[in-house]
Formats: C-alpha cells, sequence, structure tokens
C-alpha cells in the first residue's frame, strides 16, 4: 500500500481516519496488521516508492502459490471390450517449480468422476455446474471416491480432497478382530536376498526381531502413517504408542490408471430396441504408479487401496521420499524422483464358472451335464510396466489371485539380468545394458515363436536420461541431482567423439533398438539393434534370422537412436501372431519389422526396413514418443480413396515441451525457433505390404522424405497438405494420391498454424515459428477420422487467482483417411485446454455409442467451420460398433479324481 500526500507526512496517531486506515490496510502483521500486511509506505518521492515496490517483489519472489493440475482417463474394459465404462479416473497433482520448492517429490492423488455429454463431470446428471475442467482451470468439486465427513481448512490444495488420497489407510484397524494396517508389498528383504513372492511390511517392522534393526525402518513407516523424528531410535518402537497422522501419495504423472477386472456378469439388455451387452457383479480394480516409488491398487468402487507394492530398488534409491513432503532432499525440479511413473499394461484371460460368471480365477465346472466330468479352467490376470523416468526397469506382475499378488519377473538393466520365479538369482543377458529408462509402455501380443504362439512383451530399449548408464545423473551419496541426454533440446547421440562437458553430445546409444520378451517368464527371445552379433549362426545381419539357438537378434545400422515409445504390433491376416511392428526413435527415423511366420521350427526370421527418415545432424531431429497408428482403407473410386495400409506417425518434443518459447530452460532447451525444425504427422502408405497378401517383401521402399512442394507425385516422398477440407463437388484430387506406380509415398501435415479458437482468426495471425506446436499426445484414429492432439507451447494456458499456472493449450484437429483430405467443407477443431491434454474416447449413449471426449464441452469450439457443418454434431460419433476379440482360443478339459 502506498500513500500520497501531506497527510502521511505524521507520525500514525496524528493522522486523521482517512490516513489511519489507509496505512491499516497495508500494515505488516509484524508491525500489528490484520488486514493486507503487505506493508504500507506514505511518500511523495518517485523514487522511493520505486524502492520500496522492488523491496516488496523480492519478499513475495518465491512464494507464489502452486495450482493444482491433471489430465483425466477413459480406460479400456478388459471384461467387455464392446463398452467403455463411463468413469474417468483423474490424476491430480501440484508441481512445485518455485526457486524456493527445494523438494524432489511432487504429491499427487488419483480421483474418480463420471462420463457423460462428451465431457467430465462430478455427478452422473452433467450440467455446467458439474463440469471437473471448467475454464481451462481444474474445479474444486467432489469426486466419486470422496471420503464423507472431512472438512478441509480453506488453504487446502484441490488435489489433497477427496479421491484415493482420502481413503488410505494409516496405522492400525481392527478387522474380523484382527489388528490389520497399510497392505505394502515389497521384494526387499532386510539382511537377504530379493523375495519374488513379496513380504509385507506392516506396523510390527520396528519390534520384529528381523526386521527392527533396518535402517530404512523410519522411511518405510512413514509409508504406514508414522512421522517418526530423525532422533528417536526405531529400533524396538512400540508403533501402537504412537498416532498416525501422515497421509500423502506420490502424483501419477504418466502412469496413466490401468482398469482391471477380476470377475463379472455378462449380460444382455434391450434399450431402445437395441441389444447391448453390458456386465454387472464386477470386482473392479486399478491400477497406478506413483512418483514415490508405488504401484497401487485400489477397488474401483470406492477407491479403498487393496495393496501396494514397491520394488526392492525404489527402495534403496529413494526411500527419503516416503516421508513427509519428500524428506530432506533438497535438489528441487531439476532432480525430481519419478518412482514407478512408466504405464502399465495387462494380459487378461477369462473362463467362465459353473454359474457363467467370468473370472480370471481357476475355475471348475461340470461337463456334459454330469459330476464325473470336470473341465479345469485356467483365468490369468498378468500386469507389465516400467518405471520411465524412475529407473531402467521392467516388472511383471502376477495378480490372478488378487490377494496374494507376486512377481512374475523382474527385468534389470543395471546387472544385465532376468529375475523371475524359475529364475530368483537372475538369468544374464549382457545386451540388456544397453537399455535406458524405460520409457516404452509394453506391448502384448503372441507371435509364431518356432512354430508356436507364443505370448510376448515388446518394449523399444528406452531413453537416455544422460549420466554413465542413462539413467540421469546422481551424487556420490547416490542422491539424484538431476538429468541430460535426450533432456537437452538438441542432444546428439551415438557421436564418434565428444567434447569434455558437453551435456550435448554422447557417444554412447543407451536405449536404441527393440527387445522381446517372453510375456510369462522374462526371457529375451529377440532383440534388433546396429551392433554386430557376438556370435555367428543363421542368415545374415542384413536380412535378420537367428544368431543362436536362444536369441534371435536382427541388426541395421542405423537403429543407434533411444525408442522410448510403445511398440506398434500389427496382424495382417487374423491368424492370431504379429506379422509386422513399427516403431519411431528420438532423432527422428521410423521403422518396419516384418517377421516371416513360416512355420520354421528351427529359427525366427525377421527383416527391417526404415520407412520414414528426417534425422538431422545436429540433434534437432523430429522425435517420436509415441506409437504410429495402423490403419487399412479399402476405398477405391470414393472420392479421396483408395485401397491402401498405412502407418501414422507424430513427432514433438515431450521432454522440453515449452521449447521455442520464452519459457523454455535454459540450460536444456532454446527460447527462439532458429535451427529448430517443425514438428507434424506423417502418414505413410505402405504399398509392398497391401492388397497382395505378402506380409514379408522381398523389397521395400525405404527412407521416405518430406516433398517441400505437392506439384509432382513421388513414391520416395510424403507429400505435403496445404489443405484439410474441400467441397463435396470438387472431384479433382486435394489429397495424397495413392498409386504403386505414380503416386505418392504418403503425406505429412506440418504444424505451423495454431488452434482456430475464433472465427475471426486470419491465417496470417494463425501462422506459428518451428517447434512451437509439437505433437505430444497420442494419435486416435476412428471410422475413417484422425484425431491429432497438439500442444501450442505459445499460448498463456492458466492460472489460479493468486498463483502458480499451467502453461500452453492444447487442441485437436481431424483429418480425413486416407489421403488427408475431407470430401466436404467441415473443418473440426477441438479447444482441450490449457496444459497438455489428451483427446479421449469415451460413451456418449447409453447404447454403446462412442465418441470423443474433452475436459469441458461446454468451451471446446468452435467445433466445425465450413458450409457443410450445418446440421452436423459438434462430436463426430463412432459408427462402427466394436467387436469381441477372443481372449483364448481352447478351453482344457480335465477328468475328476
Amino acid at each position: 500500500m502506498v500513500g500520497f500526500g501531506s497527510v502521511f507526512d505524521k507520525t500514525y496517531a496524528q493522522m486523521d481516519t482517512d490516513g489511519k486506515n489507509a496505512t491499516s490496510w497495508g500494515l505488516k502483521n509484524s508491525l500489528g496488521g490484520v488486514y493486507g500486511e503487505g506493508g504500507f509506505l506514505g511518500t511523495s518521492d518517485p523514487a522511493e516508492i520505486v524502492r520500496s515496490l522492488n523491496e516488496f517483489i523480492g519478499e513475495i519472489s518465491g512464494q507464489i502459490p502452486s495450482v493444482s493440475t491433471g489430465s483425466s482417463t477413459i480406460p479400456k474394459d478388459a471384461l467387455n471390450p464392446e463398452i467403455i465404462q463411463p468413469f474417468s479416473y483423474f490424476p491430480q497433482f501440484e508441481p512445485k517449480v518455485e526457486s524456493a520448492n527445494l523438494q524432489q517429490l511432487w504429491l499427487g492423488n488419483l480421483k474418480k468422476y463420471y462420463v457423460v455429454n462428451n465431457g467430465v463431470y462430478s455427478n452422473a446428471a452433467g450440467g455446467s455446474s458439474s463440469i471437473v475442467v471448467k475454464d481451462n482451470k481444474l474445479q474444486d468439486l467432489s469426486d466419486i471416491w470422496a471420503k464423507s465427513g472431512i472438512s478441509y481448512p480453506n488453504t487446502t490444495p484441490i488435489f489433497q480432497k477427496g479421491g484415493a488420497l482420502s481413503k488410505l489407510l494409516l496405522g492400525t484397524t481392527v478387522v474380523d478382530k484382527k489388528t490389520v494396517g497399510r497392505k505394502l508389498l515389497t521384494d526387499y528383504t532386510f539382511g537377504g536376498s530379493t523375495n519374488l513372492d513379496l513380504n509385507q511390511i506392516s506396523y510390527t517392522y520396528t519390534t520384529d526381531t528381523a526386521t527392527k534393526a533396518d535402517p530404512k525402518a523410519r522411511a518405510l513407516m512413514a509409508l504406514l502413517g508414522y512421522t517418526i523424528p530423525e532422533t528417536t531410535q526405531t529400533s524396538g518402537l512400540d508403533l501402537t504408542k504412537l498416532t498416525p497422522d501422515l497421509r500423502q501419495m506420490g502424483s501419477v504423472m504418466h502412469s496413466l490408471p490401468l482398469l482391471l477386472t477380476q470377475s463379472g456378469q455378462p449380460v444382455a439388455t434391450l434399450n431402445n430396441g437395441k441389444v447391448v451387452i453390458d456386465s454387472s457383479d464386477r470386482q473392479d480394480y486399478v491400477l497406478f504408479g506413483t512418483t514415490q516409488g508405488l504401484v497401487q491398487v485400489v477397488d474401483a468402487k470406492d477407491g479403498v487401496e487393496k495393496f501396494s507394492f514397491i520394488p526392492n530398488e525404489i527402495i534403496n534409491r529413494q526411500p527419503e521420499t516416503f516421508k513427509l513432503n519428500g524428506g530432506a532432499l533438497t535438489g528441487g525440479k531439476d532432480s525430481l524422483y519419478y518412482g514407478m511413473d512408466g504405464e502399465w499394461v495387462s494380459h487378461t484371460v477369462y473362463v467362465s464358472d459353473k454359474d457363467g460368471k467370468l473370472t480370471v480365477q481357476d475355475a471348475v465346472r461340470n461337463a456334459l451335464g454330469t459330476q464325473e466330468d470336470k473341465e479345469n479352467l485356467e483365468g490369468k490376470q498378468w500386469v507389465y510396466g516400467g518405471m520411465r523416468m524412475g529407473g531402467r526397469s521392467y516388472y511383471a506382475l502376477d495378480l490372478t489371485n488378487i490377494n496374494t499378488p507376486k512377481v512374475k519377473f523382474h527385468i534389470d538393466p543395471t546387472t544385465g539380468k532376468v529375475y523371475s520365479q524359475d529364475h530368483p538369482t537372475g538369468q544374464t543377458y549382457d545386451v540388456l545394458q544397453n537399455m535406458g529408462q524405460s520409457w516404452s509402455k509394453p506391448k502384448l501380443d503372441y507371435i509364431n515363436w518356432k512354430g508356436q504362439r507364443k505370448l510376448v512383451m515388446f518394449v523399444g530399449g528406452g531413453y537416455d536420461a544422460g549420466g554413465p548408464n542413462g539413467d540421469g545423473t546422481y551424487s556420490t551419496g547416490g542422491v539424484r541431482t538431476g538429468y541430460q541426454g535426450y533432456e537437452y533440446y538438441n542432444y546428439k547421440q551415438n557421436e564418434a567423439t565428444c567434447t569434455v562437458n558437453d551435456n550435448t553430445c554422447g557417444t554412447g546409444s543407451k536405449g536404441a533398438g527393440v527387445y522381446m520378451f517372453d510375456a510369462d517368464n522374462g526371457d529375451l527371445l529377440w532383440y534388433v539393434d546396429a551392433n554386430a552379433p557376438k556370435t555367428g549362426g543363421g542368415s545374415s545381419p542384413s536380412s535378420g534370422g537367428v544368431v543362436d539357438l536362444t536369441t534371435a537378434h536382427l541388426v541395421n545400422e542405423n537403429l543407434k537412436y533411444s525408442v522410448a515409445s510403445e511398440i506398434k504390433t500389427v496382424d495382417r491376416n487374423n491368424d492370431g501372431v504379429v506379422d509386422h511392428i513399427y516403431f519411431g526413435d528420438l532423432a527422428g527415423q521410423a521403422f518396419r519389422v516384418d517377421f516371416k511366420n513360416d512355420g520354421s521350427k528351427t529359427k525366427f526370421d525377421s527383416q527391417i526396413t526404415r520407412v520414414l527418415n528426417l534425422h538431422k545432424n545436429d540433434g534437432t531431429s523430429p522425435r517420436f514418443y509415441y506409437p504410429p497408428v495402423f490403419t487399412a482403407h479399402h476405398s477405391v473410386g470414393k472420392n479421396e480413396g483408395g485401397n491402401i495400409v498405412m502407418a501414422i506417425f507424430i513427432s514433438g518434443n515431450k521432454s522440453s515441451p515449452l521449447l521455442g518459447t520464452a519459457d523454455s530452460p535454459l540450460t536444456t532447451g532454446k527460447r527462439n525457433s532458429t535451427g529448430l525444425e517443425f514438428d507434424g504427422v506423417y502418414a505413410v502408405y505402405e504399398y509392398q505390404i497391401f492388397p497382395t497378401g505378402s506380409y514379408y517383401p522381398s523389397n521395400s521402399t525405404a527412407d521416405k522424405t518430406l516433398a517441400t512442394s505437392a506439384t509432382a507425385a513421388s513414391l520416395t516422398q510424403l507429400m505435403p497438405l496445404s489443405q484439410l477440407v474441400k467441397a463435396t463437388t470438387d472431384t479433382v484430387q486435394r489429397g495424397a494420391m495413392i498409386n504403386s506406380s505414380n503416386g505418392w509415398g504418403g503425406w505429412y501435415y506440418k504444424f505451423n498454424n495454431k488452434a482456430e479458437v475464433t472465427t475471426s482468426v486470419t491465417e496470417a495471425i494463425r501462422s506459428t515459428n518451428a517447434s512451437v506446436i509439437k505433437g505430444i499426445a497420442p494419435l486416435i484414429a476412428m471410422d475413417g477420422n484422425l484425431y491429432v492432439t497438439m500442444f501450442d507451447s505459445s499460448e498463456a494456458g492458466t492460472s489460479s487467482s493468486c498463483g502458480a499456472g499451467v502453461k500452453g493449450q492444447s487442441f485437436t484437429k481431424r483429418i480425413c483417411l486416407p489421403t488427408g483430405v475431407c470430401p466436404e467443407l467441415a473443418d473440426y477443431t477441438y479447444n482441450l485446454g490449457a496444459g497438455i491434454v489428451s483427446l479421449s474416447v469415451g460413451p456418449i449413449d447409453d447404447n454403446g455409442g462412442k465418441g470423443i471426449i474433452v475436459p469441458d464441452p461446454d468451451k471446446a469450439g468452435p467445433f466445425c467451420k465450413g458450409s457443410d457443418c450445418l446440421g452436423k454434431p459438434n462430436f463426430i460419433p463412432s459408427t462402427n460398433a466394436l467387436k469381441f476379440i477372443p481372449n483364448r482360443w481352447y478351453e482344457r478339459y480335465g477328468k475328476a479324481s
């Protein structure tokens, strides 16, 4: 508060009433103030005003409150693939980005909301007052899981209210006359070897003879809610005499919630004359990983935790993050711990019990209508996931009996071993040591492995985050100090030599290649990279083949950069096994691998083609963090149609989302677009594998590049799209012509225009600079439409009323397949709101209808622009019903004894 005039040239007691009131408004608390408390200055000197203002700014610097944020997920339903459940699971957390925030752990929560009317709401009826994200801001609304009867202080951040956090058990409780606490399971054993069948950490840990001397007990007990002072001896400490008061969860940043259904009853209902396959009596759980290092499983109905899994390596590497606000760590936002922040997938096999209920548990039922003949059926619930920036490992858990989880296997690149139930001390694979951080979401599918159908797990080699092993940097004491490698926007990997202390250059190839593991026991079956085989055997490296009898190895000299994305698998002939895989790397390259599938029982043949080459030697290549979508089209003769299969990739620097703007980090980023590349979406026509039925072609068009103009078609180039829509009466081919003799090799859409947020925005205003708009959300292909989500880092985003905010804006454009141009003047654009937001697909009616889901349907417009928009819905509904996909091809029968 600044006062002008002679009235303030007096003591407080000498001022009149107006002067006293003005002084009181700004008086600091230390001087007796009770109102604004920002300080008061009475003066007529301009220099004194400037000094006072600078002093005030300095005093509040670093104290700007954070803002709660997050992005919702609508998971797939394994029990009933035809229906998408009408619920959204919404991770929420609070970024701590101010210089004064030294903690190395961001806290969070997971909440459950309703999906109705193409949006996410806090009640089943929908309505403007219950939109969870409104006007780009997360609203303070109670969720489905929120525990009733809790009164939160006014200063409580939104993310801390309700959700699974409110149901977290602290200390102990009595159930069926037994004292129980939070169910924490780990393969960690104090003073012993790892236990894949898992140990439970309970409230007796500090008094049990085997564990009471564990120096990590203080941190572990924090997970049970006990804050034990550093000066208190833990050995022999009776926790029943302490009051548990520590309720916190790590943030759920990249580990998208996974819906697990252990059992349910399929039912057919009649709705408006249409038969809808639904389910009842479901036993649902939600699995997710947190930056605190836990993999948590909660009941999907009420949010109560079923159990949490804490890997041995987490307990050894980041136990301090279990404590209040991440303990005594002081590295700040550039040295965050990410724990178990990777994505998880499930392999679910249902069997039918005697009552017709589907379950993952083993079931025995009568066969042939008699008691003597029995069917012995075995279900499965296996889950697989990595750590993302938390580490390099992958874990597989067996949750078939969710009351007694166990580790199926653990892939550990640090030791180069796979630890499994069959090999608890580890089986060595030296090539695993070249894997980087486990960013690649596991992809489960079946292959023809030497004449037998086998379930496998594909993962990319990972992410090179710098440091000696690709996992970032640590102090000599083992504390996380930061990340390098691809955190730098211009990182050049696999260089011959590098200057000392040049963090933008690396001589290794951490994370390069793709690995295929046996999904049952973790054995490495096959991998592809740029390294020559160490042993002979099989066919030549250039054509793939087998290196030895156990591990197949394919070589391509270009596979020397990190592969952080999920691997796309393709079964072309519906025989239940993979014919191709697709993936891109972080250096502008995209590849297709073909599997021969000739029924050989002695070898596993494969071949590789680089289908797209956008590589730049200066480290600014477009980066592929997401798998492509693969689509098939049989529309020759139609306007903008054709017969083709195509792989479509999207690029964007997910490691530096603010790259090219004034908010880009100075150390790892760049604050202008000079020398940067535009990102985009790239559609590659695959003539060689369509429509001949030859899924192992003798030759393929390799190294397709980008054409600078659309004047002359080329099979080795992608055509630039200059327009996305055209009139229905326009019969001239505007998109990329599909013709294996004289057509294009595909098309691309450059991210050089901002979203059309108003109908008056001109093309000149929309134009933007290179790398400002990025593709850092997955593509969605549905009913001949490609939904491309882009993040505009130059937009202001949003902020709290007096605090930090979320930078940038996300929006989605519809592009028509296969040629990239829609044969109608209907240009669809959706505003998804502030920050990095992904588009979702969810239910839009009670008849099984599906469509896209946006955070705030009321503010997602302008929706559709063009003369053909008249009468069209704002959200394009899906017209093709999803079909059931068989989970097993046979059942085992057994004679009862």
